[in-house]
């Protein structure tokens, strides 16, 4: 089994698979036999068709797939490129405009 999680896209077929059964065959089914169907149909195993399906239901069908995992954070200290660039303004004449380009 893979342990890689369904993007959006995989989400929401096996959530429009599962609506449109239920929509079809509700009334005549178990709950545990339309999802063995849906698990035939998309390869998706019965748990993660039940947590899909209440994340759609929770979400109104809105889909999300979770970001990728870096490491390490943002350097917010300022270089010492930036220091010595803001020491070198100080210290330049005006600009006047009798000066030619």
């Amino acid at each position: 089994m893979s342990k890689t999680p369904l993007r959006w896209q995989a989400k929401n077929i096996v959530f429009n698979v599962y609506q449109r059964i239920l929509d079809e065959q509700g009334a005549e089914r178990t709950q545990s036999s339309i999802l063995r169907h849906v698990q035939a149909l998309t390869g998706v195993s019965n748990t993660t068709i039940r947590r899909i399906v209440a994340e759609g239901r929770s979400n109104r069908g809105v889909f999300s797939t979770p970001g990728k995992k870096r490491k390490g954070g943002k350097n917010t200290a300022s270089s010492s490129s930036d220091e010595d660039f803001f020491m070198d303004v100080q210290y330049l004449e005006p600009f006047s405009s009798s000066d030619s380009l």
